[in-house]
């Protein structure tokens, strides 16, 4: 295969490549220049404390305050940069493995739903969103049998779940969210909306996944007793952002959230299987238990 041309920009991978470095831990300029020019990149002095000042720009926390030292501080970094950091990074890595043969691929394993993702969608619902226009759509049921219904919506934001894109929003019956890759026939129409923007987040922060309504956005303290055998997924993969481990003992610890009770929250526990058991509330363990009753009985 011929050699493809070099789709991302020197500056962003330089500024991966810093940023990358940092997260090991504080260094000091000199390293950060050597490593750079190990990496195949610019290492001057001026190109370093200009992609510093890009990075800072950008959201990013580098405390340089110390003369010859840099740190970077994960907490508060500009959350959208980050992702798109993280999908440059990507991109990089696949743009080598398209210059290999064909044969090296097979060591790449993807998932299967890439060509779900409708940039079109997405680009023409984000725009609606900065215009502050409501928005027509037809949007398939996967749970009606695959029917068709065709919604005025006024959008709101964007949301990612499980490499999903879906739109947050409000129709005529109130909140409601749809996956972007089941739209079609997408228009924006000549209707101004007001964007309730604090609030949608402020209520999406207290909610697992993306059944957004009235019901599940009501947050309530739950309580999860785990087996230690899961404590560092449960750790590096949180059932929900805000958890705290509140208690430990010899072969489990107990985990407390406040967090509406979504479907998506159920699945998250469920898929533990008898490794967790809820404590409270009483009635999201009835919900657990009539589910796992039902599963049961599918076998018998």
């Amino acid at each position: 295969m011929s050699e493809k041309k070099n789709t991302i920009s020197k500056k962003v991978q330089r500024q991966i490549t810093i940023l990358n470095f940092l997260k090991e831990g504080t260094k000091r300029s000199n390293d950060l220049l050597n490593h750079l020019k190990f990496k195949g990149h610019s290492n001057s002095t001026s190109t370093l404390s200009n992609d510093i000042k890009s990075l800072k720009d950008s959201g990013f926390k580098i405390d340089d305050s110390v003369k010859g030292y840099y740190t970077l501080l994960l907490d508060g970094c500009n959350e959208l940069y980050s992702h798109f950091i993280k999908y440059q990074s990507m991109a990089i890595a696949y743009q080598k493995a398209l210059n290999m043969p064909q044969k090296y691929m097979q060591y790449i394993l993807f998932e299967p739903n890439a060509l779900e993702f409708n940039i079109d969608v997405f680009n023409d619902m984000f725009e609606a969103i900065q215009q502050k226009k409501e928005v027509k759509f037809k949007h398939v049921h996967f749970q009606k049998n695959n029917t068709i219904t065709t919604y005025i919506l006024k959008p709101y934001a964007l949301k990612e779940y499980q490499n999903r894109w879906y739109v947050v929003g409000e129709t005529e019956k109130g909140y409601r969210t749809f996956s972007l890759d089941r739209i079609s026939d997408l228009s924006i129409t000549a209707n101004s909306i007001d964007i309730k923007l604090d609030r949608i987040v402020d209520e999406l922060s207290n909610v697992v996944g993306v059944s957004f309504n009235d019901e599940t956005i009501k947050p309530q303290i739950i309580k999860l007793r785990i087996d230690n055998s899961q404590k560092e997924y449960v750790k590096t993969t949180p059932i929900f952002i805000n958890q705290e481990i509140i208690a430990e003992e010899t072969n489990f610890f107990i985990l407390k959230m406040f967090v509406g009770n979504t479907v998506e929250l159920r699945q998250q526990i469920l898929k533990y299987g008898s490794r967790i058991k809820v404590l409270e509330p009483l009635s999201l363990r009835d919900q657990i238990a009539n589910e796992i009753k039902d599963m049961a009985s599918i076998y018998d």
